[in-house]
């Protein structure tokens, strides 16, 4: 059964391993392997313990049949998607498509919904040009 939870002080650690994990893969060839490396669940944990106290940001973690497998940040006061991220094992299994979904619902009352995505991540621009014709670039 897939589920989104809102992260918390329960599921920060499952959150934080399937944020570093995903972005060390989604980043590789972009960024140095030494700026890669500093990316931890560690690291990603302090991140998303600050995300997850702000008023503004809501921040989900995906679960499928209890395993832990992506996550989703949003700024619902500006009604901007921050972020997408799925476990590399995961990967174009419908996940991502289901977050972006969820998203798009959560900002509905949002005239225009944003992201950023880098220029040389063409993974994720593949992924929203194929999923999202609301987008522009």
């Amino acid at each position: 059964m897939v589920a989104l939870q809102q992260v918390t002080d329960v599921n920060i650690a499952d959150a934080s391993i399937v944020y570093s994990t995903s972005w060390q893969a989604s980043h590789k060839g972009i960024v140095s392997d030494e700026y890669l490396a500093t990316h931890t669940p560690k690291f990603k944990m302090k991140f998303l313990d600050e995300e997850i106290d702000s008023s503004c940001t809501e921040v989900y973690l995906l679960r499928d049949n209890n395993i832990p497998v992506g996550i989703i940040s949003l700024n619902v006061e500006i009604g901007e998607i921050k972020s997408i991220y799925i476990a590399p094992a995961f990967w174009s299994k419908g996940y991502g498509k289901y977050m972006l979904n969820f998203a798009v619902s959560r900002l509905n009352r949002f005239q225009t919904i944003f992201l950023i995505v880098m220029n040389k991540n063409s993974g994720a621009r593949k992924f929203y040009e194929n999923y999202l014709c609301l987008f522009r670039r």
